[in-house]
């Protein structure tokens, strides 16, 4: 049976084009083979026919003999045509198909992901524990002052030479809230002429996973892909490397949730990963320190399927930082999947 015409797309009817064509090609020459089968004679019919007639007999016979000479070559073009068809109409075919089934996938991720913000109380627990994270379990000496039961527990002791625990943790954490703060307003203004930018959100899916996401870029066009910022704010050399893989493997979970599509900026790139991971950090990395944390962040993304890039900032910059630059540099990181740094 010849396959049917498709008129509803371009790339659907090139490729039923090229399905007929292929499908003549196999059938034609046996029907053809068929119908000159009644322009032969024998010898003894032949002989009985007048000198012109068997004259325009055999001429009309050598015509026969070369066309089903030439006929297996015009099959074999007929078929190579309608096959290059077939492939050519398929690949338009199938890149309508993928961006039809992105926009599905997108609404299903959108129905399936809800975004609840924070409350001011959760935002507090949140800050508590980030703050407690590089504070040694020697350090957790109990006595009657008054901390969050859901965060760390501050110490109360006093170091020789130093300030006290409780002014590092203070102090902390002060930094961590600062640091969100400026995070969110820099991408707000670097992202919002196409993007909803949010802070301090939490992802409820089908599953129990229900991370919290320090920035949610939000597209405002359907069918294009959303993508986060996961924020940490360490001390020293040391913080970066404890905390970037943890970081990492964190930010690529969350990714897993957000709302599928492409991700295109003005340089119309799309871009290869949907999560960044912003480290901060009280001093600028430099040299080998930032040799090993490339390496470090290389390693991490070797076991993870959607790469993670970590962009290094110093928090002294972010209060002087243009907009236009903390753009670029998430831009850069979420279309190369690499590590950047910017000091400011």
């Amino acid at each position: 049976m010849i396959p049917r015409f498709e008129f509803g797309h371009l790339s659907k009817f090139i490729v039923s084009v090229g399905l007929v064509l292929v499908a003549a090609s196999i059938a034609g020459p046996f029907f053809i083979q068929q119908s000159l089968a009644v322009l032969l004679v024998t010898r003894k019919e032949l002989s009985s026919l007048t000198s012109a007639a068997q004259r325009t007999v055999e001429l009309r016979q050598e015509r026969v003999l070369l066309f089903e000479q030439l006929l297996p070559w015009i099959a074999i073009a007929v078929g190579l045509v309608g096959l290059l068809l077939v492939i050519w109409g398929y690949v338009g075919w199938r890149r309508r198909q993928f961006r039809i089934d992105q926009g599905e996938d997108y609404d299903v991720e959108s129905k399936r992901a809800q975004f609840e913000q924070l409350t001011a109380r959760e935002v507090d627990e949140k800050l508590d524990r980030e703050a407690g994270d590089e504070i040694s379990p020697s350090d957790l000496a109990t006595d009657d002052t008054s901390v969050p039961s859901s965060g760390p527990m501050p110490p109360p002791t006093d170091r020789p030479g130093g300030p006290s625990a409780r002014e590092e943790y203070t102090a902390r954490r002060a930094r961590i809230e600062s640091s969100e703060r400026l995070i969110a307003e820099l991408a707000r203004a670097a992202f919002s002429d196409s993007f909803d930018i949010q802070s301090n959100l939490r992802i409820r899916s089908s599953d129990s996973f229900a991370p919290i996401v320090d920035v949610l870029a939000q597209p405002r066009v359907e069918g294009s892909g959303a993508f986060s910022l996961e924020l940490k704010v360490v001390t020293g050399t040391r913080g970066a490397f404890l905390r970037a893989g943890p970081s990492m493997v964190a930010a690529a979970l969350t990714g897993r949730l957000l709302p599928k599509g492409p991700i295109r900026f003005r340089s119309r790139r799309t871009a290869v990963s949907s999560s960044v991971v912003v480290l901060v950090l009280d001093e600028p990395l430099e040299g080998r320190a930032l040799s090993r944390l490339h390496d470090e962040v290389a390693r991490t993304n070797e076991i993870l399927r959607v790469p993670v890039p970590v962009v290094v900032l110093v928090s002294d910059s972010l209060e002087t930082m243009p907009s236009a630059v903390f753009g670029d540099v998430i831009k850069s990181a979420l279309e190369n999947g690499d590590v950047f740094m910017r000091l400011g």
